[in-house]
């Protein structure tokens, strides 16, 4: 026998296949077999979704996942998930297409990864009438071996950089292990140069006497028409009689 609607202190079990509960009913029934809500849900207490359920258009959700939400249409940017504050004041969203917005600060307590030529717009701040990009899509620091033209001995090479963007910063020391050393080109670098023109090379130098520099230093086979000489000493630097260091910044492609 079939039951059309259910009022308060009905007992329903797994014989009855459909049923309606009556609007304002208080009951402690238990239903099953996926019945369908034609209006709206509410509950007074925790919605909870057992084992791998899901939320969605009937037959597009995914088993596998502990919570799917599905929108209506790919590739519409309309939301399918939304985050209000009591004064129904919209703080997250995730777009269809994937576009997610938050509305004050975000707290990450891990990484995060960018893939590669995406990174942080920065589009939405004012700008300089001759700016070509506002897009930070590179960070990088690490070590390289300074690569010195017509060097007699070495004892010790060692170099950091830093990159930003297309910025290069270096730094590098260098330690001979004689005097009479010329050099006038530095390789080895961590990026290709494109322009170093823009940048000021900082040179320093200790025991001067052995060292002869080109009148143009050559970085990266970019000619430097001219270095500010940093300091010249007559000191021994980490007990080497001879040797330089210096510092830039390059641009890379």
């Amino acid at each position: 026998m079939a039951i059309d609607r259910i009022t308060t202190g009905a007992v329903l079990d797994g014989a009855i296949a459909t049923a309606d509960i009556a609007d304002d009913a208080v009951t402690g029934a238990k239903i099953e077999n996926n019945p369908t809500v034609a209006g709206n849900l509410a509950t007074g207490g925790t919605l909870a979704i057992a084992g791998h359920g899901s939320i969605g258009n009937a037959g597009t959700v995914d088993g596998t996942r502990a919570l799917t939400v599905v929108g209506a249409s790919d590739g519409t940017g309309s939301s399918i998930f939304v985050g209000y504050n009591s004064s129904l004041s919209s703080k997250f969203g995730i777009r269809d297409d994937g576009y997610t917005t938050v509305g004050a600060g975000m707290n990450v307590q891990g990484n995060i990864s960018v893939p590669s030529s995406s990174g942080i717009d920065f589009s939405g701040h004012p700008h300089a009438n001759g700016m070509t990009s506002e897009l930070l899509d590179d960070y990088e620091e690490g070590t390289w071996t300074p690569e010195v033209a017509s060097v007699n001995a070495h004892h010790s090479r060692t170099g950091v950089y830093t990159k930003i963007g297309n910025m290069v910063h270096i730094q590098c020391v260098v330690h001979f292990t004689q005097a009479g050393t010329t050099f006038g080109s530095l390789s080895g670098l961590p990026y290709v140069v494109s322009d170093i023109n823009y940048s000021p090379l900082v040179f320093r130098e200790w025991y001067s006497t052995g060292i002869t520099m080109s009148a143009n230093l050559v970085i990266g086979g970019q000619s430097t028409s001219g270095f500010r000489n940093y300091a010249n000493s007559t000191t021994a630097v980490n007990n080497q009689q001879y040797g330089y260091a210096l510092s830039t910044t390059y641009r890379t492609s």
